[in-house]
């Protein structure tokens, strides 16, 4: 049987997950990259699962509220800063071959989106790289690169960046996990599929 770890940053995010012939287990990982690597690396080695999904919310400057991004590819926009010490800020390709779709504005798109992770709570758009921001994704993408687990996100969209971000965070948790919830009975098949 199949073992699937699903990560979220803070209890309100947290929606129950079923995938067929799979055993499912949940972890918190709290908010900031320091905090997510570590919790996560806890129940990496507690379940040694074989897959995980990192689902939660993120904001934005490319998309709309509502929309869901699936990704597999990160920045750290901290690490990045520091190009010139040839920091490790990229990681690419965590999953393979990925057969769930991100939704923008109601249509399936297989595009590859990027998670861009800092230890900031974005509230403008400033020097900003990639499609979706978070705080900690990265991290669980370097935790899951040093265990050679694969790693896919999926994250929906709470806020736009510059307008009143953390207020919109906060209302929009509710909204999130439905509209999660909603994604995951949808695509139930595909994620049978995506997991075996």
């Amino acid at each position: 049987m199949t073992t699937i770890l699903t990560t979220f940053a803070v209890k309100e995010e947290i929606i129950e997950l079923k995938i067929p012939n799979a055993e499912v287990h949940t972890a918190l990982t709290d908010i900031g990259k320091i905090a997510a690597v570590g919790n996560l690396m806890k129940k990496l080695y507690e379940y040694k699962p074989d897959y995980v999904l990192n689902i939660g919310t993120a904001g934005t400057l490319n998309h709309n509220v509502g929309d869901i991004i699936v990704s597999q590819d990160y920045v750290d926009r901290n690490y990045q800063k520091l190009g010139a010490l040839h920091m490790d800020w990229q990681i690419s390709d965590t999953f393979g071959t990925n057969k769930l779709p991100s939704v923008i504005g109601g249509e399936e798109r297989f595009d590859r989106f990027v998670v861009n992770t800092g230890d900031d709570f974005v509230t403008t758009g400033d020097e900003i790289e990639g499609d979706i921001v978070d705080m900690e994704g990265y991290a669980q993408a370097w935790a899951c690169r040093e265990l050679h687990i694969p790693l896919l996100s999926v994250k929906y969209v709470t806020d736009i960046l510059g307008q009143n971000s953390v207020k919109q965070w906060e209302e929009k948790l509710a909204e999130a996990r439905k509209g999660l919830t909603a994604f995951f009975e949808k695509y139930a098949d595909v994620l049978k599929d995506q997991f075996k």
